[in-house]
């Protein structure tokens, strides 16, 4: 059981990771990422069915992404970890033992998406804005299952909701007294970013990849801030070069690139309507 307090606020929970169903034990983090999963894709499904777009092909992506997806996260966080996992190639699988990176997940993810477009002949731009709008929920609410696992939190802080983490599996680099929630701090990022992609930049902005960019850009920028908070970072270069931190510029240069690239698209749009 993990035990998490916010002593200035007068808060404390007591968390099992696991909840028994029927004899089974299922991770309340499976769970919860599960459950961000299925908003996203049911937004997904709204939007194909709005366009008139079939939603077997919908289907199709997800059957293939998801899975791709787990094995990306996980392989990206092996890789970045690689001098534990050389030591214990038993535990490179256990997925359960934790381990999985949102980045890894996305860029395997936008693979999928590429692929998927073009053999369905769909614009990867409005894709990408509605898998980005739904990405954005699942992120908000996928980072309260570290919160039951009692990990992804920051250094100390004498901010008022500082929180102390104890727990069997806590990681050695824990802070002693309180630290950041950053788990929350991400958590309250992409659910702003869910907020001013889906309600103002789709749908009052129509120009495909308008949403897409933004993703990058927000996510990348806040993803930044919060990874230096962090205590358990993987490193590129130990204390020098965060990974996350590294991905997160390249995040938002995509970002930026991607907007100029419709901007220029529309400029040639305009070009080409006064010449006929």
């Amino acid at each position: 059981m993990n035990h998490i307090s916010f002593p200035k606020l007068g808060l404390q929970f007591h968390l099992n990771e696991t909840i028994n169903v029927f004899g089974f034990n299922i991770y309340w983090y499976a769970l919860i990422i599960a459950t961000g999963m299925l908003i996203a894709i049911t937004i997904a499904f709204f939007e194909f069915k709005k366009h008139g777009l079939n939603s077997d092909d919908l289907a199709d992506f997800v059957l293939f992404a998801i899975p791709l997806g787990i094995l990306g996260a996980r392989l990206y966080y092996v890789i970045f970890d690689w001098s534990y996992y050389a030591q214990n190639p038993g535990d490179i699988l256990a997925i359960w033992k934790g381990g999985l990176a949102i980045y890894g997940g996305v860029i395997t993810g936008c693979i999928v998406a590429i692929v998927f477009t073009r053999i369905k002949k769909i614009s990867f731009l409005w894709f990408a804005d509605i898998a980005t709008v739904g990405l954005f929920i699942a992120q908000s609410l996928g980072r309260w299952g570290n919160f039951v696992n009692a990990e992804a939190f920051g250094g100390l802080t004498e901010l008022p909701w500082g929180m102390i983490v104890d727990g069997p599996d806590v990681k050695p680099y824990s802070p002693f007294g309180p630290c950041h929630p950053t788990f929350l701090y991400e958590s309250l990022w992409n659910f702003v970013g869910f907020l001013i992609s889906y309600f103002i930049i789709y749908r009052l902005l129509k120009t495909n990849g308008f949403s897409f960019a933004f993703y990058l850009i927000w996510y990348g920028a806040g993803r930044f801030f919060i990874e230096g908070l962090r205590t358990d970072s993987l490193w590129l270069i130990q204390d020098v070069v965060r990974v996350s931190q590294l991905v997160a510029l390249i995040s938002v240069a995509g970002g930026i690139i991607t907007l100029l690239y419709i901007k220029n698209l529309e400029k040639k749009e305009k070009f080409l309507k006064t010449e006929q």
